[in-house]
């Protein structure tokens, strides 16, 4: 977008004609003859030459602060513009690989659909009549799978040598008794 130049601000017309009013006011002070009246006057001559310097001062910098925001407001619509462009750009490639995906999805599905369907096995409704109890093994067969003959045929005798873990409940081989006959002998 074409931003429109700022317009230039001229204060020299109206700074003219405020001297012209200023003039006629000089005048007009140098034919009144009532003091109150010329008083007054003055006062409003001398408020209207304040103003004036502080419009000549205040002014320019105005124009100036008015001048760089008006830029700043362009710049930051370019920075704007700029963003939409690459997010128009990023949307249109997301709207290209979207398509691209849809039908590579289409096309699975429709290669899927020419395959045939596994069938879901479903319980059979029960036959009226009569059910006939289910056969089972005796429990030796069942003991003899879980637990082999083999393991049956080991020592009963506890292990004492390897690793601690091996034989956590072996009892520990008994100390020889002590001999309290030496004992005393000794201590004697």
């Amino acid at each position: 977008m074409n931003f429109p130049p700022l317009k230039n601000v001229d204060f020299a017309p109206f700074l003219d004609a405020v001297n012209q009013v200023k003039g006629h006011l000089n005048r007009a002070i140098g034919n009144i003859t009532d003091p109150e009246v010329r008083e007054m006057f003055t006062g409003l001559l001398g408020e209207m030459k304040s103003k004036q310097a502080n419009l000549e001062m205040e002014a320019p910098k105005w124009k100036a602060s008015a001048e760089a925001r008006y830029a700043g407001v362009i710049a930051k619509f370019e920075e704007a513009t700029t963003k939409k462009e690459a997010l128009l750009g990023q949307l249109k490639t997301l709207k290209d690989d979207i398509a691209v995906k849809l039908e590579t999805a289409k096309a699975k599905a429709a290669e899927a659909a020419k395959k045939p369907k596994r069938v879901v096995p479903r319980p059979k409704v029960r036959q009226k009549g009569k059910s006939t109890p289910l056969e089972l093994s005796p429990g030796d067969v069942l003991r003899n799978w879980l637990v082999p003959p083999a393991v049956n045929n080991q020592p009963a005798t506890p292990h004492i040598h390897g690793n601690i873990w091996e034989n956590w409940k072996a009892e520990p081989t008994p100390l020889p008794p002590l001999d309290n006959n030496n004992e005393e002998e000794e201590g004697e």
